[in-house]
Formats: structure tokens, sequence, C-alpha cells
């Protein structure tokens, strides 16, 4: 029987770098579906191009992910009635979702990417502090 097994702090940690390694595949969807900033990606070949966007989304997802994985464990430790860190994948997945949906939505609308960008990361905070309500709400 492994001791280390139970604590809580490690299964959190071990949710941390999985949610980072997550978002990089999210951030690289997430910058293959807004237009090319241009500041971003010089002009280039198209393959080249494409390139640089994924490289840039999978950097920037890494960070996003991890930092978004920080929140919500800060956030399941200031509740009440703390969820179980198995609870927290589960919130990952809907906060992606939740996300990339709202980003496909404003892209295809015609919004900046800017203002995709900002817009689906709101909801996708929205949508883990719902859906840590019900985590905390189902392991009462």
């Amino acid at each position: 029987m492994k001791p280390w097994k139970n604590l809580r702090i490690l299964q959190e940690g071990k949710f941390v770098l999985g949610a980072a390694a997550a978002g990089c595949v999210v951030g690289a969807v997430a910058a293959l579906m807004v237009p090319p900033l241009p500041w971003v990606t010089p002009p280039l070949s198209p393959a080249a191009q494409v390139t640089v966007r994924i490289a840039h989304g999978v950097g920037l997802g890494w960070w996003a992910g991890l930092f978004w994985a920080v929140f919500a464990v800060l956030l399941a430790r200031s509740q009440p009635q703390r969820p179980e860190v198995s609870a927290l994948p589960t919130l990952g997945l809907w906060a992606a979702a939740a996300g990339l949906f709202t980003l496909a939505v404003f892209v295809l609308f015609g919004f900046s990417a800017q203002v995709s960008l900002l817009s689906s990361l709101i909801l996708a905070l929205i949508a883990t502090r719902v859906g840590l309500f019900w985590a905390c709400r189902d392991h009462r």
C-alpha cells in the first residue's frame, strides 16, 4: 500500500499538470479557430503560418491550463464542503467545452479574435464556478 496515494495535495498536483497538458491541445485548437493575428504570425508560407499558430496556441494553452487548474483547485479548497479531486477533471472538460463552443460561435458570427478569445475565457470561468457548485452539491 502506498501511503502517498491518499494525499490530496499530490492528487491536486497531478490534476494541475494534467490540466496544463490538456490546455496545450485546447490552445492549439483555439489558435486554429481564430483568424491569424498579424503581430503574431509574420507573412510566411501557409504551412509555416499554421505551424507558428499551433506553436503559439500550445504555449499559451499550457499556461492557461495551468492557471485555470490552480484557480479551480484553490476555489475547490475554499468551499465548506470540498469536492473530491476526482470531480475536477469533469469540471475541466465542461469548462473547455464551454470555452471552445463560445469561441466557435463568436468566430462564426464574425467577431474579432480578441473579443472571441476574451468572451470564451469569461464563459469558461463561469462554467468552472457553476460546475464547482454542482460538484460541491453532489458531494454532500
